[in-house]
């Protein structure tokens, strides 16, 4: 690592004047294989991470760029003193977990603000970096600074950490390139935001980017279905974002015969009003038949019934003869999406693998759809577990997981065609054939979106 005169050693004057300059709080160095235990100052990396939060809204992304790459990667170039010394106080007292941290910060710094400026492409580049970390060669000869820093990069890359990185530039990368999972970044950046384990910066970053991929899905989406599959096909700019293939719009026609007066929505709000003022307890009985009403009847139903009866008349028992309230009404629902989906955190529950194993992905995505209709908080928690549910198993190849892989495209579609932005609708288009009802045979049926223009007043960001 090269300082202000371009030495590749930082001499240990050096590292006291730091000191001495920065005053700091300190703790143990737990990592220290010394009977000594060392003592590390807290405040070298929000010196790093300052300065980038500092100079994100200054300087361009092209020198933050090239900062971050002088800092942490190539270390060729000069760096303002105080990072510089910061960080080779991190590297010098072996603080691993220091120095990733420091490094994930400083990343979700820069991608936060980068995504909200729309600087897509340098995000891309800052995630690419750690694959140019410098290999040794035969005759280079490295100080310890140098070699434990290399090693840490090299660690870095190949670690959960960076795949998480990874998925802020999943949009910009070719399905055969990248992880199948990537395709469903927008559930696992929504499990990183809900995580309370991660750093803020990473979290915040992970909501912005979330929100935006939900948002591209489903405007491509209705793209996509304004226009026949052939002429789509044709269209280059406007491909099918699922890959469900044509199918996508027999799905969404199916999903649509269920609009107007019987339509989910109206089933919530009807079941919302009935059910107002009375105990917990009714509530729960309530909720049941809600759940399984107007879902089709069968044997593998009738199973997760019971599932359901056993799981509700457990719940917040305490609370059975006091009437319920939104608090309660929205952890009944999210405990319920975790029956349905994860109860430990990712190994999926026994209705979610004996529905989805048995092809019955629309009927747990009616069911999962119907719980955040009448809890709409709880959208956030059902994305989360759906994240958790990938993290899973993401290690398993694309063929292995075709099963899980159709659940979760009908479960986006279906999501989406009851997004409150878009509106979808079944039109009957004319035909030399008699009118008939949308049934099996959606032939003379095409599915037509709308747009729904954002308020004049809402306030940007809000």
């Amino acid at each position: 690592m090269r300082t202000q005169n371009s030495n590749h050693q930082t001499n240990s004057s050096q590292i006291r004047a730091f000191y001495a300059q920065k005053p700091e709080t300190t703790r143990e160095d737990s990592q220290s294989n010394s009977s000594n235990q060392k003592r590390f100052p807290l405040g070298t990396q929000e010196t790093i991470c300052n300065f980038f939060l500092s100079q994100v809204r200054k300087q361009s992304p092209d020198w933050l760029l090239q900062q971050f790459d002088n800092l942490f990667i190539s270390q060729a170039e000069r760096v303002p003193a105080d990072i510089h010394h910061a960080l080779y106080a991190i590297i010098s007292l072996n603080q691993k977990d220091i120095f990733n941290s420091t490094i994930i910060r400083s990343c979700y710094i820069l991608i936060n603000n980068w995504s909200a400026a729309r600087h897509y492409q340098h995000i891309q580049q800052l995630v690419q970096l750690f694959a140019q970390v410098p290999e040794v060669s035969k005759n280079q000869i490295l100080s310890p600074t140098q070699q434990r820093i290399r090693g840490w990069l090299k660690d870095f890359f190949h670690s959960q950490d960076y795949q998480e990185l990874n998925l802020f530039v999943s949009k910009y990368t070719s399905r055969e390139k990248s992880r199948w999972s990537n395709r469903y970044a927008s559930y696992l950046l929504t499990a990183q935001y809900q995580d309370t384990n991660k750093p803020i910066e990473q979290r915040e970053a992970a909501k912005l980017v979330a929100h935006q991929l939900k948002e591209q899905f489903k405007l491509d989406l209705a793209m996509y279905t304004a226009y026949t599959p052939k002429v789509a096909a044709s269209i280059k700019r406007y491909q099918n974002p699922t890959v469900l293939g044509a199918d996508v719009l027999r799905l969404m026609q199916t999903i649509l015969t269920k609009r107007g007066m019987f339509s989910y929505i109206n089933f919530a709000n009807i079941f919302r009003k009935q059910v107002e003022g009375i105990s917990y307890k009714n509530l729960k009985e309530s909720f049941l038949k809600y759940l399984v009403f107007s879902i089709e009847k069968c044997e593998l139903l009738e199973l997760v019934e019971i599932y359901l009866i056993e799981h509700l008349e457990l719940l917040y028992q305490r609370h059975e003869n006091q009437n319920w309230d939104s608090y309660l009404l929205l952890r009944t629902c999210n405990r319920t999406i975790e029956l349905l989906t994860t109860q430990t955190k990712g190994k999926p529950s026994k209705i979610f693998s004996l529905l989805v194993i048995q092809g019955k992905s629309l009927t747990l995505s009616i069911l999962l759809l119907k719980i955040i209709l009448v809890s709409k908080n709880s959208y956030i928690h059902l994305e989360s577990c759906i994240g958790y549910l990938i993290q899973y198993y993401e290690d398993e190849s694309e063929s292995e997981c075709q099963w899980l892989i159709n659940f979760l495209e009908v479960l986006k579609i279906t999501l989406t065609v009851y997004a409150e932005n878009i509106r979808y609708n079944l039109v009957s288009v004319e035909t030399e054939q008699p009118k008939q009802e949308a049934g099996d045979d959606f032939s003379s049926y095409r599915v037509f979106s709308q747009v729904k223009p954002e308020p004049k007043n809402r306030e940007v960001g809000k």
